[in-house]
Protein backbone atom coordinates (compact mmCIF):
# COMPACT_ATOMS: atom_id res chain seq x y z
CA UNK A 1 0.00 0.00 0.00
CA UNK A 2 1.74 3.41 -0.93
CA UNK A 3 1.21 6.44 0.94
CA UNK A 4 -1.89 8.12 -0.80
CA UNK A 5 -3.61 4.85 -0.58
CA UNK A 6 -2.73 4.73 3.79
CA UNK A 7 -4.03 8.71 3.62
CA UNK A 8 -7.37 7.85 1.61
CA UNK A 9 -8.23 5.35 4.25
CA UNK A 10 -7.14 7.71 7.28
CA UNK A 11 -9.26 10.60 5.60
CA UNK A 12 -12.70 7.53 5.26
CA UNK A 13 -11.80 6.86 8.73
CA UNK A 14 -11.28 10.49 10.37
CA UNK A 15 -14.82 11.13 7.83
CA UNK A 16 -16.88 8.44 9.94
CA UNK A 17 -15.43 9.49 13.57
CA UNK A 18 -16.17 13.10 13.08
CA UNK A 19 -20.18 12.22 11.51
CA UNK A 20 -19.22 13.80 8.17
CA UNK A 21 -20.03 10.44 6.31
CA UNK A 22 -22.61 7.53 7.82
CA UNK A 23 -21.14 4.91 8.83
CA UNK A 24 -22.24 2.52 6.03
CA UNK A 25 -21.12 4.93 3.68
CA UNK A 26 -17.87 5.25 4.82
CA UNK A 27 -17.46 1.29 5.58
CA UNK A 28 -18.06 1.25 1.55
CA UNK A 29 -15.47 3.82 1.05
CA UNK A 30 -13.35 2.22 3.47
CA UNK A 31 -13.67 -1.44 1.52
CA UNK A 32 -13.52 0.29 -2.15
CA UNK A 33 -10.35 1.85 -0.69
CA UNK A 34 -8.72 -1.61 0.71
CA UNK A 35 -10.82 -4.01 -1.70
CA UNK A 36 -7.41 -5.10 -3.97
CA UNK A 37 -4.87 -5.56 -0.95
CA UNK A 38 -7.56 -7.81 1.34
CA UNK A 39 -8.59 -9.79 -1.88
CA UNK A 40 -4.48 -10.64 -2.45
CA UNK A 41 -4.22 -11.56 1.50
CA UNK A 42 -7.53 -13.64 0.59
CA UNK A 43 -5.98 -15.10 -2.62
CA UNK A 44 -2.28 -15.26 -0.66
CA UNK A 45 -4.25 -17.00 2.27
CA UNK A 46 -5.99 -19.79 -0.26
CA UNK A 47 -3.10 -20.31 -2.50
CA UNK A 48 -3.12 -23.81 -1.82
CA UNK A 49 -6.67 -24.76 -1.70
CA UNK A 50 -8.71 -26.83 -4.47
CA UNK A 51 -10.27 -24.75 -7.21
CA UNK A 52 -13.28 -26.37 -6.33
CA UNK A 53 -13.04 -24.99 -2.96
CA UNK A 54 -16.27 -24.02 -1.79
CA UNK A 55 -14.63 -21.00 0.06
CA UNK A 56 -13.35 -18.23 -2.69
CA UNK A 57 -11.13 -15.14 -2.30
CA UNK A 58 -13.86 -13.01 -3.04
CA UNK A 59 -16.30 -14.61 -0.84
CA UNK A 60 -14.05 -14.41 2.16
CA UNK A 61 -13.33 -10.78 1.44
CA UNK A 62 -17.08 -9.93 1.15
CA UNK A 63 -18.13 -12.15 4.06
CA UNK A 64 -15.77 -9.97 6.52
CA UNK A 65 -17.05 -6.88 5.05
CA UNK A 66 -20.53 -7.99 5.78
CA UNK A 67 -19.15 -9.11 9.29
CA UNK A 68 -17.65 -5.34 10.02
CA UNK A 69 -20.33 -3.71 8.74
CA UNK A 70 -22.99 -5.65 10.63
CA UNK A 71 -20.59 -4.66 13.61
CA UNK A 72 -22.71 -2.34 15.78
CA UNK A 73 -21.14 0.11 17.04
CA UNK A 74 -17.94 -0.15 15.12
CA UNK A 75 -14.99 2.02 16.00
CA UNK A 76 -12.36 1.90 13.65
CA UNK A 77 -9.56 4.56 15.10
CA UNK A 78 -6.63 3.57 12.60
CA UNK A 79 -5.28 2.11 9.36
CA UNK A 80 -3.95 -0.32 12.02
CA UNK A 81 -7.33 -0.83 13.66
CA UNK A 82 -9.15 -1.45 10.39
CA UNK A 83 -6.71 -4.06 9.09
CA UNK A 84 -6.34 -5.97 12.63
CA UNK A 85 -10.37 -5.77 12.79
CA UNK A 86 -10.73 -7.46 9.07
CA UNK A 87 -7.94 -9.71 9.52
CA UNK A 88 -9.44 -11.01 12.83
CA UNK A 89 -12.64 -11.28 10.65
CA UNK A 90 -11.41 -13.48 7.65
CA UNK A 91 -9.06 -15.32 10.50
CA UNK A 92 -12.81 -16.46 11.65
CA UNK A 93 -14.81 -17.19 8.89
CA UNK A 94 -11.47 -18.96 7.61
CA UNK A 95 -11.72 -21.36 11.32
CA UNK A 96 -15.82 -21.26 10.92
CA UNK A 97 -15.71 -22.64 7.38
CA UNK A 98 -12.92 -24.83 8.21
CA UNK A 99 -15.34 -26.35 11.34
CA UNK A 100 -18.29 -26.86 9.18
CA UNK A 101 -16.30 -29.01 6.68
CA UNK A 102 -14.97 -30.62 9.67
CA UNK A 103 -18.41 -31.50 10.99
CA UNK A 104 -20.05 -32.53 7.23
CA UNK A 105 -16.98 -34.88 6.45
CA UNK A 106 -15.88 -36.50 9.57
CA UNK A 107 -19.06 -36.46 11.74
CA UNK A 108 -17.96 -34.00 14.13
CA UNK A 109 -13.90 -34.56 14.08
CA UNK A 110 -12.47 -31.34 13.61
CA UNK A 111 -9.15 -32.90 14.53
CA UNK A 112 -7.34 -31.92 10.60
CA UNK A 113 -9.92 -30.34 7.92
CA UNK A 114 -8.76 -29.91 4.47
CA UNK A 115 -8.42 -25.88 4.86
CA UNK A 116 -4.90 -25.06 5.18
CA UNK A 117 -2.96 -22.11 4.96
CA UNK A 118 0.68 -21.56 3.71
CA UNK A 119 2.60 -19.02 5.72
CA UNK A 120 5.75 -17.50 5.61
CA UNK A 121 8.60 -18.86 6.94
CA UNK A 122 6.25 -22.06 8.75
CA UNK A 123 5.93 -24.13 5.38
CA UNK A 124 2.52 -25.22 3.89
CA UNK A 125 -0.13 -27.31 4.69
CA UNK A 126 -0.98 -26.30 8.08
CA UNK A 127 -4.45 -27.08 9.16
CA UNK A 128 -6.20 -24.02 10.20
CA UNK A 129 -7.66 -25.18 13.13
CA UNK A 130 -4.57 -25.82 14.29
CA UNK A 131 -2.87 -23.00 13.76
CA UNK A 132 -6.09 -20.88 15.33
CA UNK A 133 -5.40 -22.56 18.76
CA UNK A 134 -2.12 -22.14 18.34
CA UNK A 135 -2.34 -18.04 17.66
CA UNK A 136 -4.96 -18.26 20.57
CA UNK A 137 -1.95 -19.95 22.76
CA UNK A 138 1.01 -17.19 21.55
CA UNK A 139 -1.64 -14.38 22.46
CA UNK A 140 -1.70 -15.35 25.95
CA UNK A 141 2.20 -15.84 25.85
CA UNK A 142 2.76 -12.22 24.00
CA UNK A 143 0.43 -10.33 22.45
CA UNK A 144 2.25 -7.93 20.59
CA UNK A 145 3.94 -11.22 18.69
CA UNK A 146 0.53 -12.20 18.22
CA UNK A 147 -1.16 -9.35 16.74
CA UNK A 148 2.34 -9.05 14.78
CA UNK A 149 1.47 -12.94 13.52
CA UNK A 150 -2.52 -11.61 12.79
CA UNK A 151 -1.01 -8.60 10.71
CA UNK A 152 1.83 -10.33 9.15
CA UNK A 153 -0.31 -13.84 7.79
CA UNK A 154 -4.30 -12.69 7.66
CA UNK A 155 -4.00 -8.88 7.14
CA UNK A 156 -1.33 -9.20 4.56
CA UNK A 157 1.13 -6.49 5.81
CA UNK A 158 4.66 -7.05 5.97
CA UNK A 159 7.63 -5.58 8.11
CA UNK A 160 7.71 -2.41 7.77
CA UNK A 161 4.18 -1.59 7.36
CA UNK A 162 3.39 -3.04 10.32
CA UNK A 163 6.25 -1.65 12.16
CA UNK A 164 4.53 1.78 11.14
CA UNK A 165 1.31 0.90 12.05
CA UNK A 166 1.70 -0.77 15.71
CA UNK A 167 4.37 2.84 15.71
CA UNK A 168 7.45 0.08 16.58
CA UNK A 169 10.88 -0.25 14.93
CA UNK A 170 10.74 -2.58 12.62
CA UNK A 171 13.67 -4.25 13.92
CA UNK A 172 11.29 -5.16 17.00
CA UNK A 173 8.50 -6.08 14.47
CA UNK A 174 11.39 -9.08 12.97
CA UNK A 175 12.39 -9.98 16.39
CA UNK A 176 8.90 -10.59 17.70
CA UNK A 177 8.32 -12.21 13.91
CA UNK A 178 11.42 -14.73 14.49
CA UNK A 179 10.08 -15.31 18.06
CA UNK A 180 6.17 -15.87 16.98
CA UNK A 181 7.80 -18.49 13.96
CA UNK A 182 9.72 -20.06 16.54
CA UNK A 183 6.93 -20.62 18.90
CA UNK A 184 4.00 -21.85 16.87
CA UNK A 185 6.75 -24.46 15.11
CA UNK A 186 6.79 -25.55 18.17
CA UNK A 187 3.55 -25.94 19.11
CA UNK A 188 2.55 -27.15 15.68
CA UNK A 189 5.35 -29.87 16.32
CA UNK A 190 4.03 -30.80 19.27
CA UNK A 191 7.73 -30.17 21.00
Amino acid sequence: MDGRDSLTVTSILQSIEQGSVEQSDGMNQLFEAVYGELRGTAQALMFNERREHTLQPTALVNEAYIRLVDAEQLRLTSRVHFFGIAARAMRQILVDHARSRGRKKRGGDLTRVELTVDLPDLGNDIGLLELNEALDRLKEHNAQAYEIVELWIFGGLRQLEIAALLAISDRTVRQRWTFARMWLLAELDGT
